[in-house]
């Protein structure tokens, strides 16, 4: 009768489960840690359900999920745990979302998802290849347009390098990197 019950539940239902349970809590999210051969960033295995429940947004399913997904998206963001793989899960799942849901405030924590010690291609790759072409497509609002703006400002950002990072790029310090 138990799994029975669970098979019923619906994502929504699960959704409420594990929120209350603290799963998204920004705690949660695990830091990269050092090991004898460099670093490692672990991946925080909630986003791979929030991911799939995105893709089912998409699909016009679950959408009155879309708000606290995006709360989850802003505290984590806005915690001070660095995590590149997270960053990634957020931009596939934005990607997913309604434009209309997305505001230019979430769009502007692009800065804290390519603010790494470590490259940044893989975020930068699925904001030109996933998030941007959302909103610039062939005949935009006013609105996509302004936020496919800010993607591009962040995107192209020079900043000064204060020190050497641990990269597998070289950067000299005070040499400036976009």
């Amino acid at each position: 009768y138990e799994r029975e019950f669970y098979k019923r539940l619906s994502n929504a239902n699960w959704f409420i489960i594990l929120k209350n349970k603290g799963v998204f809590n920004p705690t949660k999210n695990p830091s990269t840690v050092q090991t004898e051969n460099g670093f490692q960033t672990p991946n925080w295995e909630p986003l791979s359900y929030l991911e799939k429940l995105s893709i089912q947004i998409k699909e016009g399913k679950e959408l009155e999920l879309i708000d606290e997904i995006i709360e989850i998206i802003k505290k984590v963001s806005e915690s001070s745990i660095k995590n590149d793989l997270t960053w990634v899960s957020f931009i596939k799942i934005l990607s997913k979302l309604p434009n209309e849901k997305i505001s230019k405030e979430i769009l502007n924590l692009i800065p804290v998802w390519l603010n790494s010690n470590f490259n940044t291609r893989i975020q930068s790759m699925y904001l030109c290849d996933e998030l941007l072409p959302k909103f610039l497509y062939d005949h935009p609002i006013k609105e996509d347009i302004e936020k496919g703006e800010i993607i591009l400002k962040h995107l192209f950002s020079i900043e000064k390098k204060t020190e050497i990072e641990h990269d597998d790029l070289v950067f000299n310090k005070g040499s400036y990197y976009s």
